[in-house]
């Protein structure tokens, strides 16, 4: 939410909108204050949850309500639009108000909603879903049987996608801190859905399948979107486990000796085998947006929003979604949450799409009313290198991006922006400008970031 708007702010300022450094400066403090290492993993006693997650939402209510004011500087006309906050060209479906859209959507830029046209390509049946790309068959018990792709004939499904188990969490002395390294051993609790409805609505088709165990109720909508090779499964849990872990498995038809984990501003790998000390003290492993598995012929991409403990040994891939440790706090995760993670089904080997739909499952379109005649504030004519900040210098005499090369290549970009500027010049993380460059051919190293600052006419290199 910080980064949209300061994207949207620096826009705006442009036109004459004060920029809020003083309020942008206290919310990322605070933010940032939050992002303390005992609360990320859950290991922080009950009083520092009930005080942050209070915080965080009057932070986020505070922040929505700025960049209301901002998009309202920058409407006119009548008309809907929204604007993706991304580095990449999104196609999507957007529902406001009962009534569905499509949109295509330029970089860090603005898009006229439209109006949906008929869609024929969504069907399903008592135990399928599917659309042109591909077909998804359920067990009676809610997990997906086979996923099939429509061109190639290639089902993703060795054995089953998104099983759904409770796993032994026993007390460990650190208890919120660890797991038992060998819990996949132990028995564990297939949950199982006592009821399922199925619909289309609009772009998508639904399959709703409602969970139960003792108190913990769990509600998950495995849907596919027309023409797209992707499921996603948006999931509400009132969750009340002592000593348990809830994990989505998932045991893919791809077999690949390393995983592709994402982590901020790239990638690394990680090997899926289960053999050297190395590799069994990987039993764990984090990752941020994705987890990737690909043979050169296919891959599987586990997307997530908010999730990032995986374990990814041969071709089984689980995601850790809730624990119950009751040391140091005796209620963590007893709470209702909603997440929601994703499949995407591909070819060769992973790539930028990947990247691609990772950032649109986190950072999703933001409608307004109005027209915002930009198509695009910044973009590079090369997928690989992704724009990942754009703000206000702190000098207050340039603007700010900052572009990262994705895919551990070395390459090169033009870099295209609306902004009126004097002359480009490269800077460390702390803004001081370190050289010159030319927008037309920028040079990256793999994983390389660099910091552009676009110097107004009045500036000069400091």
């Amino acid at each position: 939410a910080l980064q949209d708007l300061e994207a949207l702010c620096t826009l705006a300022a442009e036109k004459g909108f004060d920029y809020p450094q003083e309020k942008l400066d206290r919310w990322w403090k605070e933010v940032l204050l939050y992002q303390f290492h005992d609360i990320i993993p859950g290991s922080s006693i009950t009083r520092v949850y009930v005080e942050s997650r209070a915080r965080y939402a009057h932070i986020l209510e505070e922040i929505h309500a700025e960049r209301d004011q901002v998009l309202d500087y920058l409407a006119n006309g009548e008309g809907k639009c929204a604007f993706n906050p991304t580095s990449f060209s999104r196609e999507e479906f957007l529902k406001l108000e009962g009534q569905w859209y499509s949109l295509k959507a330029e970089p860090y830029g603005f898009a006229t909603l439209q109006e949906l046209q008929p869609i024929n390509d969504l069907h399903f049946t008592e135990n399928t879903i599917e659309n042109s790309r591909v077909c998804l068959r359920f067990s009676p018990h809610g997990d997906i049987l086979s996923a099939v792709d429509k061109e190639s004939g290639f089902d993703y499904a060795e054995s089953r996608l998104n099983t759904l188990r409770l796993y032994r969490d026993k007390w460990l002395f650190f208890n919120a801190w660890d797991i038992d390294w060998k819990y996949y051993e132990k028995p564990s609790l297939e949950l199982k859905a006592h009821r399922h409805e199925t619909f289309i609505d609009g772009a998508k088709v639904v399959r709703r399948n409602h969970y139960r165990h003792g108190r913990t109720v769990l509600i998950q909508e495995v849907t596919l979107f027309s023409d797209r090779p992707v499921v996603y499964f948006k999931t509400q849990c009132d969750y009340h486990e002592t000593f348990k872990m809830l994990r989505a498995d998932f045991d893919a038809a791809v077999h690949s000796p390393f995983v592709t984990c994402d982590i901020q501003l790239g990638s690394l790998q990680r090997s899926t085998g289960d053999t050297t000390p190395i590799e069994k003290a990987q039993f764990e492993i984090c990752a941020h947006k994705y987890v990737d598995l690909s043979d050169g012929m296919h891959g599987i991409s586990l997307m997530n929003n908010c999730k990032y403990g995986h374990r990814v040994k041969g071709n089984r891939m689980s995601l850790n979604l809730l624990r119950s440790p009751i040391s140091p706090d005796s209620k963590a995760d007893r709470h209702e949450h909603q997440f929601t993670y994703a499949l995407y089904f591909h070819s060769g080997d992973c790539n930028q799409q990947t990247l691609s739909l990772s950032y649109a499952l986190n950072k999703p379109l933001i409608p307004l009313n109005g027209t915002v005649n930009i198509p695009s504030i910044a973009s590079t004519d090369n997928p690989a290198v992704v724009i990942e900040t754009i703000k206000e210098a702190y000098a207050k005499d340039g603007i700010i991006l900052r572009l990262y090369e994705s895919q551990g290549k070395p390459t090169a970009c033009r870099l295209q922006t609306v902004f009126a500027f004097g002359s480009a010049v490269e800077t460390d993380l702390m803004e001081n400008v370190t050289g010159s460059l030319d927008l037309n051919q920028l040079e990256f190293n793999a994983f390389e970031i660099k910091t552009i600052k676009l110097q107004r006419e009045s500036s000069g290199e400091q």
